[in-house]
């Protein structure tokens, strides 16, 4: 239960963070790629559900493979490495020639593509956020006290200054 709590603590701290542009970099790149990631992961479910049916039907000898939901929990632990070896070994004594094939091709498959396509989308986060301050729009040239244009004011140079409504007031607050 404290370390519940201890948890709670440290995930509230980080609201705090956000003040700073140089310690706010992790939690908004968690945030700006956190639905992202979402959507791949639903993009890869009927890839690993495809999977797991075919690892049932062809190594439905071993007991890793015997039922749906632990064919699903041994190709999330293939995902990320941890079971290789032991897989391969339970499975070549299913058959040989496929456990070989299929170790060897999803772990190609997991490092050199899946892995890769996270990464990509966790730097491409990274980098946006470490280039953006979250009070980028206080000093976007739109709100810019020389150029607010206020209606009513009799000016000789109308066209110099720009309007602002509250819609693009509203706009700027909502990018920050």
């Amino acid at each position: 239960m404290f370390g519940f709590a201890n948890f709670l603590i440290w995930v509230g701290i980080t609201k705090y963070l956000k003040y700073s542009d140089s310690l706010n970099i992790l939690p908004a790149t968690s945030i700006r790629v956190g639905l992202p990631i979402a959507k791949q992961l639903i993009a890869t479910l009927p890839i690993v559900i495809g999977l797991a049916f075919f690892m049932i039907s062809n190594f439905g000898g071993s007991w890793r493979f015997n039922s749906f939901h632990k064919g699903l929990i041994m190709i999330w632990a293939l995902w990320y490495s941890d079971e290789v070896q032991n897989v391969y070994h339970e499975l070549i004594q299913v058959n040989f020639l496929l456990a070989t094939l299929f170790c060897y091709g999803w772990a190609f498959f997991v490092a050199n593509i899946i892995h890769n396509v996270f990464l990509a989308m966790v730097e491409d986060g990274y980098v946006h956020q470490s280039r953006v301050s979250s009070f980028d729009w206080l000093n976007d040239e739109l709100n810019d006290p020389d150029e607010i244009h206020i209606e009513g004011e009799d000016d000789a140079d109308e066209d110099q200054g720009r309007e602002v409504t509250s819609e693009m007031f509203l706009a700027g607050i909502k990018k920050a």
